[in-house]
């Protein structure tokens, strides 16, 4: 049954809140590895969204098609598993502006990995909008005061990689969950590839290391509002948006998120030259040529 759709007040205000919060994920993973390891922040981001979300799949184990389960791992290792590692360690030479920015790629990846493998349409007027993405990212990457040098370039290299992640997610739970409950999909997924992550932190004796170190506490806060805030809360206001509007409104939170990350860089006292502004705007008009119906 097609339900009608409104976009009032309140569904800006939810888009615009989950802006703030998917573009602050940027600065809390760059806070997060003042006190811990690429691997120890990755491993709490995904281990606390897991125990989070626990209770749920708890509760709705018998309605799961566990027959699914690889499908399920599918969709959790290319939204959170193999994401927050790249995040975690670009982010050790990749400031966050240049990241939040980078990030702006994915619905570039989303319409390349849907035309290349699930056999959507594709219009060549589109095509100028994915050159136009590609050469703004080149620009952040390649340029030698953009945020990031020399070698350090090879590290962006590793958000790409979590873009397209995200590309094949979104593809994904479109193909293979068309009808499950996407908080469903969500949950299930994030604690199929907690359990690993957890495990590590236990055995490894970072967890509690990470505890009784008082220099770690504030990291191990960021990975908290990390993992609680832009993993967990920020997937239910999505797909409360998604639900009560429609996908094209909520995916335009993707026009928010380089701006919030970039305003966050600013504030931590980040260069930002005209590189980024450029490459910014550039991600931007291909997004927005790439949305043309």
């Amino acid at each position: 049954m097609n339900q009608k759709t409104e976009i009032t007040l309140a569904s800006w205000l939810q888009l615009f809140i989950l802006g703030v919060i998917w573009g602050s994920s940027f600065i809390l993973i760059k806070r997060s590895l003042v006190g811990l390891s690429p691997v120890e922040v990755a491993s709490f981001r995904i281990a606390i969204a897991c125990v989070a979300l626990m209770p749920f799949v708890i509760t709705q184990f018998r309605q799961i098609d566990w027959k699914k389960w690889y499908k399920f791992l599918f969709v959790g290792l290319t939204t959170t598993g193999i994401p927050s590692f790249c995040f975690a360690f670009a982010q050790t030479h990749v400031d966050s502006a240049t990241a939040g920015i980078l990030n702006a790629l994915t619905p570039i990846f989303t319409l390349l990995i849907s035309v290349w493998l699930f056999n959507a349409r594709f219009e060549w007027g589109k095509l100028a909008g994915v050159m136009i993405g590609f050469v703004g990212a080149g620009l952040l990457v390649y340029n030698a005061g953009g945020g990031v040098q020399g070698s350090n370039a090879w590290y962006s290299l590793l958000i790409l990689l979590a873009t397209i992640c995200y590309g094949f997610n979104a593809n994904a739970v479109k193909q293979f969950f068309p009808s499950t409950s996407s908080v469903t999909v969500s949950a299930v997924a994030f604690v199929m590839v907690g359990f690993p992550p957890l495990l590590y932190l236990i055995f490894s004796g970072s967890l509690i290391h990470a505890f009784q170190n008082p220099a770690s506490h504030p990291s191990l806060m960021a990975v908290a509002l990390l993992s609680l805030l832009c993993t967990v809360l920020a997937n239910i206001v999505f797909y409360r948006l998604i639900q009560h509007t429609n996908a094209v409104f909520g995916s335009s939170v993707t026009f928010l998120i380089p701006v919030v990350a970039s305003l966050w860089g600013l504030f931590d006292g980040e260069d930002f030259g005209i590189y980024h502004v450029i490459s910014m705007f550039s991600i931007l008009i291909a997004l927005l040529i790439i949305r043309r119906k």
